[in-house]
């Protein structure tokens, strides 16, 4: 474990300063940006140990971050994920939702709780997280793909075909995406639209697999 560098003319200022005389041991607080340092640090040892899998050590830090300090919403989002990665739905929603809480324009907090609403099968909050992270983001090919997806299972056939041609647009290489309009447009009963989409995807499955949204 790397030692954190010493704060060395500050531990001598304080030191002085209680040395000096001054009863009130307030001034000997640490400073906010102090704690949100520590913080930052023990959030980033959470990080790494989910990265590896690690995931109760992982929560045992990411919670002392947020000991540290609770307004702290990259902490909050993080541990939100080792919740989800443990299959902790409820919590990961309540960690997320702190997040976004903190941080309104949070937009990976927001697609990471509608992946979540979308396991659950709750398909209105789903919708409504994947347009915020489109209202924050406007060029997110996943969550508009995801969001796509969620319109064609509720029957939103023609929400269906706006955000996956949107998709479409912004990678023409996506060949999910256009198996997915092909859906919507059989659906719609445009049996030309779904022929040629289906065999656009045919067309750029040979090619190296493109990456659209993370919904099947």
């Amino acid at each position: 474990m790397n030692r954190r560098p010493r704060q060395s003319v500050r531990i001598a200022t304080i030191a002085a300063a209680c040395l000096a005389g001054i009863a009130a041991m307030a001034g000997c607080e640490p400073s906010a940006e102090d704690v949100r340092r520590q913080a930052v640090s023990v959030m980033n040892r959470g990080v790494k140990l989910a990265k590896q899998q690690k995931y109760q050590e992982a929560v045992g830090q990411l919670e002392e971050a947020l000991r540290l300090d609770p307004a702290l919403a990259e902490a909050h989002y993080h541990l939100g994920s080792v919740h989800e990665a443990l299959g902790e739905a409820t919590k990961a929603v309540e960690e997320y939702t702190e997040a976004i809480r903190i941080k309104p324009d949070y937009a990976d907090a927001f697609n990471e709780r509608a992946n979540v609403y979308y396991a659950l099968g709750d398909l209105d909050r789903a919708i409504a997280d994947f347009t915020a992270v489109v209202s924050l983001e406007p060029d997110a090919a996943d969550a508009l793909y995801n969001r796509g997806c969620v319109h064609l299972q509720r029957g939103n056939v023609d929400m269906a075909i706006t955000d996956l041609g949107e998709v479409i647009r912004l990678s023409p290489d996506d060949a999910d995406a256009y198996r997915a309009r092909a859906s919507a447009h059989q659906l719609k009963g445009d049996a030309p639209s779904a022929q040629a989409d289906l065999a656009r995807a045919e067309e750029l499955q040979a090619a190296p697999q493109s990456s659209g949204g993370n919904l099947p």
